[in-house]
């Protein structure tokens, strides 16, 4: 029995919403079942990102997302930054940063 336009368009549809939905369902569960990156292994990306040493860390909250506090030597001046947990970005320097420009100049 020969396949017509209507019986094609169906099983396209079928074939094609399935798929749909086993893509968006898998990267959905991937997206969810993500776990953040160690405080370890956010340590060692801020060091090899920003050349310094990290003497303090800490692990927080910024408007409900888990972050990463450090304080980092870097050729000689003391940088606080702030790294989201899941993606590894760094957000930005922290208030009161010794670097920068905005601070009181105090050393």
């Amino acid at each position: 029995m020969p396949l017509t336009k209507p019986m094609l368009r169906r099983r396209f549809t079928a074939l094609f919403s399935g798929a749909l939905v086993a893509l968006f369902s898998a990267g959905a569960q991937s997206v969810l079942a993500a776990e953040p990156m160690s405080l370890q292994q956010a340590r060692q990306m801020v060091e090899a990102q920003t050349g310094g040493q990290v003497v303090k860390s800490q692990t927080g909250y910024s408007q409900g997302t888990l972050v990463y506090r450090f304080r980092i030597v870097q050729q000689g001046r003391i940088r606080d930054l702030l790294m989201d947990a899941q993606t590894g970005t760094l957000i930005n320097p922290l208030k009161g940063d010794k670097n920068n420009e905005n601070s009181s100049g105090r050393r």
